[in-house]
Formats: structure tokens, sequence, C-alpha cells
């Protein structure tokens, strides 16, 4: 309450999105391993898309002798921005988007993860959005991969 007896009201204003996604993960070059992995993680991202902590886990893969591996993890940071040319964000459907991850990867071994991501907001509200992206993938480590993350998930303002 301020001195002269008004209330103050104050607006909510979401500070992060958190969420789920589901996820694929497709080698290039696999050998003798699965070529594509399925799974799934959580999401935060920040107000318009700036700044996103995404951790995908995948399934475990089955090798020719029957015994399974571990499953894998990519846990990355990055951002996303909007073209002002494709509506800069502000449509409630379809708003393209385009970014860069950098973060951490056990695929087999520890590896250093590059990903270059194209996306697209199906939906967007004042507190849910509904997207789907491709990211094109490099696992650099002893042994380095080159593969694609397909995902789609759905966040809600916090």
């Amino acid at each position: 309450m301020r001195r002269d007896g008004a209330v103050n009201v104050r607006v909510a204003k979401a500070k992060a999105y958190p969420g789920a996604r589901a996820a694929m993960l497709t080698l290039f070059d696999p050998g003798a391993r699965e070529r594509t992995r399925f799974g799934g993680g959580f999401v935060i991202h920040t107000v318009l898309r700036s700044m996103s902590l995404e951790v995908d886990l995948f399934q475990k893969e089955q090798n020719a002798a029957g015994s399974a591996s571990s499953n894998a993890v990519i846990a990355t940071l990055g951002g996303a921005t909007y073209s002002d040319f494709l509506g800069g964000g502000t449509r409630r459907v379809l708003n393209p988007y385009l970014g860069l991850r950098l973060g951490y990867a056990y695929v087999d071994t520890n590896r250093f993860v590059l990903q270059g991501e194209a996306g697209v907001e199906l939906f967007k509200a004042k507190y849910v959005v509904i997207d789907a992206n491709v990211r094109a993938t490099g696992l650099i480590g002893k042994d380095s991969d080159l593969g694609l993350v397909t995902g789609a998930g759905a966040t809600i303002a916090f």
C-alpha cells in the first residue's frame, strides 16, 4: 500500500516457459549402431526464445549381440531469433525461427555438441507455445558423429 492509501496493482508477466518435448536422434553414419533413437526431455525457454536450456534423454539401443548400450543424453544451451520479415514472432500460428545451440552429449562416449536449429511455433498464446524443430547436430569428441535431432514440444508460462 502506498502512503496516499492507494493500493499498488502489479500485472503478472511470464519469466520463463518450462515444458516437455518428444525427440528423435538420427545418426548419418551409425556404423554398427542403430541409426535412430527415440526419447524425450524438458525445456526452459526465456521470453522471446532469446535463451533456453534443453535436455533430451534417448532410449538404449540394442546391438547385434542382443545387449543394450547405455541411454544417450543431449543437454544444450542456446537461443533463437525470429525474422521481422516473417512476423517477428508475433503471430498466433506458424512463427518460424532460427537458432544455435552448444552443449554436452553422451552418445556411447562423452561429446561436445554444436547444433544449428530451424523451427516453427505451431501455436502461440499468452500462456502456451507448441513448436516443432529440426537441428543439424555435430557430436564432437574422440569419435565424432553427424546427425539430426527432430523434436516437438509444448511450454507453459511460469
